[in-house]
């Protein structure tokens, strides 16, 4: 009853919240996404959990609305826009910090692929251009080619990139005169090894951060019998375990993630929960 109680309230306080946006984003949401944190102890999920997100997001699960709930009070303070033209590819996004926009990118298309971004930052009580990502394409509509130019144009960074057959990424080289990002990288190296169904059952992946710190991690990957993938275990370049993240689905939807150490401990455990909007809490899709 408490359950439901407290899922009633915050379909109200986001209903509440969406229709005061109107103006903001359009309204063709059908679905709902709730995001809750499963409360851990001595390593196991308890029967208590924090609600911390929810999304909107519309028949073909186009997120347009992402609110942080913030406990105790539920209160949306903290959230973030999605705009999409007539084919559904995204052309804005916006973030809100405090219910005040903090940011925008605005993506520039050419034939459905994004071919610009423009990048907004607030200053002062407005947002104003701070940089420009100039994206080139080869033939297979893979990007080949990053330029990051200031708000006057000049060239700032300048990324490339290469592929494998499958299309995966498997060199990015940087150059950069202004450090774009805390968590910037110069130089990432990555290769694949795939399973007989042709799913990648191995990444490695080798960086130079901006900092000049390098770093290696592997990724190995496994899938259930429906092809899906369930547990992605991160190891060291010396073949220690740093942690796994093992994916749970119910109706063939994501219904939990869970996240283990490198003892192979548990400790965070997400739930999520659909919901057709509108739709009695007896009507849950899961």
């Amino acid at each position: 009853m408490m359950k439901r109680t407290i899922l009633t309230l915050i379909l109200l306080v986001v209903c509440a919240f969406a229709f005061g946006q109107t103006k903001k984003a359009k309204r063709d949401t059908l679905y709902t996404i709730t995001q809750s944190r499963i409360h851990i102890k001595d390593g196991q999920p308890t029967n208590t959990f924090d609600i911390i997100n929810l999304k909107w997001a519309d028949t073909l699960w186009h997120v347009s609305r992402d609110l942080d709930m913030e406990q105790p009070n539920l209160a949306i303070n903290n959230y973030r826009w999605f705009f999409y033209d007539k084919d559904k590819n995204l052309i804005r996004f916006e973030r809100y910090l405090a219910q005040k926009l903090d940011r925008r990118i605005v993506y520039k298309l050419n034939n459905g692929l994004v071919s610009e971004r423009e990048h907004y930052q607030l200053s002062g009580n407005d947002t104003v251009l701070v940089r420009r990502d100039l994206l080139t394409r080869g033939g297979n509509g893979w990007v080949s080619k990053i330029k990051v130019v200031d708000a006057k144009g000049k060239t700032i960074a300048t990324e490339s990139y290469s592929y494998d057959a499958r299309g995966n990424e498997v060199k990015m080289k940087a150059s950069m005169k202004v450090v774009l990002d805390a968590d910037s990288v110069l130089s990432r190296q990555t290769t694949y090894t795939y399973d007989s169904a042709g799913r990648i059952a191995t990444r490695n992946v080798k960086l130079v951060k901006s900092d000049k710190s390098k770093d290696f991690t592997a990724y190995v990957y496994t899938y259930n019998k429906d092809g899906k993938l369930q547990l992605t275990t991160r190891y060291d370049a010396f073949g220690k375990m740093l942690g796994k993240e093992e994916i749970v689905y119910y109706s063939g939807r994501v219904s939990q993630r869970k996240y283990y150490d490198d003892k192979g401990v548990l400790y965070e455990n997400m739930a999520y929960r659909y919901r057709k909007f509108g739709a009695s809490l007896d009507n849950d899709m899961y």
